[in-house]
C-alpha cells in the first residue's frame, strides 16, 4: 500500500493524494478507475528500467518475506499461544520450560519444518549440541523447508561443527552461504564469521563463534563476553563492532559510538560491516545531539549501499541531521 501510494503522489501530484486522505474516495478524485490506477502502478513496479533491481534485492526480499501457511491441523492461534509462552521462557532463561512448549508445537504441527527452527535454537541455548545438530539437518534434508530456512540451518550447523573441530567443514559451508539468500543481518554474521575463520589465534575464533551461535539475550552478560577481547586485540576491528551493537541495543550510546570508531579506525570490512557502521553511529550521533557527524556517517553509509531503497532510507536520515543542524 505504501508504494500504490507512493506512486500516486510520485504520478499525480501532492494535493490529489492529500484529497485521497480527506475523503478516502478514488473515484472523486483521481480520472481514472482504482483498477485502472492499481494496473499502473503493476505495470510500473515490475518495469526493471523504471524500478532497478539486483538479483541481491531479490534475494533479501525472498529470505523477508517467505513464510509458511498459517493454517495447522491443530489451531494456529493454540500453536501461536505455545509460541508466545516459550519465547517468554526463554528470554526469561527457562529454556527447558521454552523447550517442551517448543517440542508441542513441532509434534502439532508435523508437516512444518519452520517449526523445528526455534526447537534447534532452543536446544543449542542448552548446549544440547548433538540434538541441535540432528534437527539442523533435519531441515536441510526436508523437502517442504523452504530454501531461506534450510541456509539458516546450514548456518547453525556450521556453528555446530565448529564446537566439534571440523574447521574445514565450516569452511566451506560458510563459503557456500556467502551470496545466500538470507536477511541483512545474517549475511554480516556470516561475514564475521569468515573472517575468523582466517585468525591463527583459535581462542579469538572460538570466542566469536561461541558469541554467535548463543546469542546471549542479556546485554549486560554479552559485554562482559565481548569487553576482556577489545582489550586484549585492540586492534581487531570485529571485537569492537560486536561490542559495539550490545552498547546500542544497552542503550549505552557513548560506549557504543567509542566501540564503533574504533572498528571503523582499525580497518572494519568488508562493505556490509561498515556501512552498517556508518549507519548505526549516525544514529548514535543524531541521538546525542552530534547532527554534524551524525550528518557525515549517513552519507558514508549512502554511499556504500547499492540499493535504492536503502540508500534512500540514509537520504532520510540525512536530511534529519541537517534539520537538526539549522535549529
Amino acid at each position: 500500500s505504501g508504494s500504490f501510494l507512493r506512486f500516486l503522489l510520485d504520478k499525480y501530484g501532492l494535493a490529489k493524494l492529500q484529497d485521497l486522505y480527506r475523503s478516502g474516495q478514488f473515484t472523486n478524485t483521481y480520472p481514472k478507475s482504482l483498477s485502472t490506477l492499481s494496473k499502473e502502478w503493476e505495470d510500473f513496479v515490475t518495469d526493471r528500467a523504471k524500478v532497478p533491481l539486483t538479483d541481491r534485492d531479490m534475494m533479501e526480499a525472498r529470505a523477508r518475506f517467505e513464510v509458511p501457511s498459517v493454517f495447522h491441523r491443530v489451531c494456529a492461534l493454540e500453536v501461536a499461544k505455545w509460541e508466545r509462552k516459550a519465547a517468554v521462557a526463554s528470554s526469561n532463561g527457562n529454556h527447558n520450560q521454552a523447550l517442551e512448549l517448543y517440542q508441542q508445537v513441532v509434534d502439532s504441527n508435523p508437516d512444518d519444518p519452520s517449526k523445528l527452527w526455534k526447537l534447534l535454537k532452543t536446544r543449542l541455548q542448552l548446549k544440547e549440541i548433538d540434538k541441535a545438530a540432528a534437527l539442523a539437518r533435519r531441515i536441510i534434508q526436508t523437502e517442504k523447508a523452504s530454501d531461506v530456512l534450510k541456509k539458516r540451518a546450514t548456518l547453525k550447523l556450521a556453528d555446530i561443527l565448529w564446537q566439534k573441530g571440523q574447521k574445514d567443514t565450516v569452511s566451506e559451508l560458510i563459503d557456500d552461504l556467502s551470496n545466500a539468500a538470507l536477511t541483512v543481518s545474517e549475511r554480516r554474521g556470516i561475514e564475521i564469521r569468515r573472517q575468523a575463520l582466517r585468525w591463527s589465534n583459535r581462542e579469538a575464533s572460538d570466542a566469536v563463534f561461541d558469541y554467535l551461535m548463543y546469542a546471549n539475550r542479556n546485554h549486560k552478560k554479552a559485554i562482559q563476553q565481548l569487553l576482556p577481547w577489545t582489550q586484549s586485540l585492540p586492534h581487531e576491528p570485529i571485537f569492537h563492532y560486536l561490542l559495539s551493537r550490545r552498547y546500542a541495543a544497552g542503550n549505552q550510546p557513548q560506549p557504543a559510538i567509542d566501540e564503533l570508531k574504533a572498528a571503523l579506525k582499525q580497518g572494519l570490512q568488508p562493505k556490509l560491516l561498515t556501512r552498517e557502521s556508518h549507519r548505526l553511529l549516525g544514529v548514535l550521533q543524531l541521538g546525542t545531539n552530534n547532527a554534524s557527524e551524525a550528518a557525515t556517517n549517513f552519507e558514508k553509509a549512502r554511499q556504500l549501499f547499492t540499493s535504492r531503497g536503502f540508500q534512500s532510507m540514509m537520504s532520510d536520515w540525512l536530511e534529519r541531521a541537517h534539520w537538526l543542524q539549522a535549529q
